[in-house]
């Protein structure tokens, strides 16, 4: 019996989940934001958040840190999934087998919310090296699928 992985072709639906799984780390920062001021956040001006939080005093430089971290988490999410969609397509789009389109796009959403908890606790030296190596694993399951789904072309027969 073939596995679920080989079987199943979940890839695309990696695509949205990847996005939600960007999101949490805004959703963790507003939370503790409000959790610890007692304040709301002015959502008329959502990307002034960062600098309302630098500035504000009644946050101890632990949680102002940690809320910092989940923003920075949250636009590096953004400034990924676009790569990460894109090879995801390709990736189906050129044929590349069921498991190895599984494994890499659900490993590449489930290295993100790792990378998101590290880098939002990122509270010393280590974790920033786990960050690190967070980021570049999840890189390497889209560049992947791009190889993959390059090689997949290259190999076909053009007319």
């Amino acid at each position: 019996m073939a596995s679920f992985l080989s079987s199943t072709n979940i890839s695309l639906y990696t695509i949205p989940v990847g996005w939600i799984v960007g999101m949490m780390p805004h959703i963790y920062a507003v939370k503790t934001y409000e959790e610890t001021t007692k304040k709301s956040i002015d959502r008329r001006n959502p990307r002034g958040f960062t600098e309302i939080v630098a500035n504000d005093q009644a946050l101890d430089s632990t949680t102002r840190a940690r809320i910092l971290r989940g923003e920075g988490a949250q636009t590096n999410s953004f400034e990924n999934i676009g790569l990460f969609a894109c090879a995801v397509v390709a990736a189906n789009m050129a044929g590349v087998d069921a498991f190895y389109l599984n494994a890499l796009s659900a490993g590449y959403v489930l290295i993100r919310f790792i990378y998101n908890h590290v880098y939002i606790f990122n509270d010393n030296a280590a974790l920033a090296t786990a960050r690190s190596v967070t980021y570049a694993l999840g890189s390497a399951c889209w560049i992947t699928l791009y190889v993959m789904a390059g090689r997949r072309l290259n190999s076909r027969t053009l007319i």
